[in-house]
């Protein structure tokens, strides 16, 4: 907080993480404060695992939940008590999907919008984050802090071989990689062959497809392939089913002994597109590994 006081209505909508789960410590305080079923359930939540677990799946155990998941809270709960319980909210983490060489002064994100319906459709939650960046206005101001990741930058020597592996905004780092090459190619740099590997639920139109048109025209991307798991009329496939599809047409890039590989999205797409890369050679993918050639920026990988 910049101010040395702030009001209750910057605290719960700026500060305060009310998206956030309520956790087990905060299940056995809240008990306290509760009466009847509200405090039993309360009271075992804090020290069945699995039954919290089942709250948090099931019932969306979170702050912003709390009062009418327990009702018999309300109006119980000392503020003070309420204010030490409630976490602030976390930075949500985005990979920049822009390149300064090619986008002067701007920095470009791409944000899955996150939501979540009942069986009727209904949207009974929505991102924290990736809700309200989608809903902003041109000229809106945010906060934010750019880091630098030194684990997954391109390669220093242009011609070495890339293989991209990314899945639905798990695209956006490879957008700055493509602006990249764009650049140094128009520059005169001599670029290697780089192979982006996408999935998505359909096939996307617009401005996207036309960037991938215009990288692919440039060489800052010479082969495309697309994992389509929900286009109408086309069987599901995911990343790591084209991969196994396409290996034989890969072996030569695969083999080659500069070639860079990167990750980008849900861990389990990381984890089933380095099985279907590597087959049966795990040698392969331990040598990528050793000589630090394998880059993610995937969520959750071990």
């Amino acid at each position: 907080v910049q101010n040395k006081y702030t009001t209750m209505r910057e605290l719960l909508t700026g500060i305060a993480g009310l998206g956030e789960n309520v956790t087990q410590v905060a299940c056995s305080l809240l008990a306290l404060c509760a009466v009847a079923t509200d405090a039993e359930s309360l009271t075992r939540a804090a020290s069945d695992n699995h039954y919290y677990a089942k709250l948090l799946k099931e019932m969306d155990l979170r702050w912003v939940n709390v009062f009418r998941l327990f009702p018999s809270l309300a109006g119980e709960v000392p503020l003070q008590l309420f204010l030490m319980l409630i976490p602030t909210s976390r930075p949500r983490t985005y990979s920049v999907a822009s390149s300064p060489l090619f986008c002067l002064g701007e920095l470009h994100l791409a944000v899955g919008r996150f939501i979540v319906k009942d069986g009727d459709g209904k949207s009974i939650r929505v991102g924290v984050a990736s809700d309200d960046l989608t809903c902003l206005s041109p000229g809106a101001k945010i906060q934010i802090r750019v880091k630098t990741c030194r684990g997954f930058r391109l390669p220093t020597n242009s011609r070495s071989p890339l293989i991209l592996i990314g899945a639905g905004s798990g695209l956006a780092p490879f957008r700055g990689f493509w602006q990249e090459r764009m650049a140094l190619a128009a520059r005169g740099e001599v670029l290697g062959p780089a192979l982006l590997i996408y999935g998505c639920r359909r096939t996307h139109k617009g401005f996207l497809q036309e960037e991938l048109a215009q990288a692919l025209a440039t060489g800052a991307l010479t082969r495309l392939l697309v994992a389509l798991s929900a286009e109408p009329g086309e069987p599901k496939r995911y990343v790591a089913d084209v991969i196994s599809e396409s290996r034989h047409s890969l072996s030569e890039l695969l083999d080659h002994p500069n070639i860079a590989v990167y990750l980008c999205g849900g861990n389990q797409m990381a984890e089933a597109a380095l099985a279907a890369l590597a087959g049966d050679s795990s040698a392969w993918l331990e040598k990528l590994r050793s000589e630090r050639r394998l880059h993610y920026d995937t969520f959750g990988l071990k």
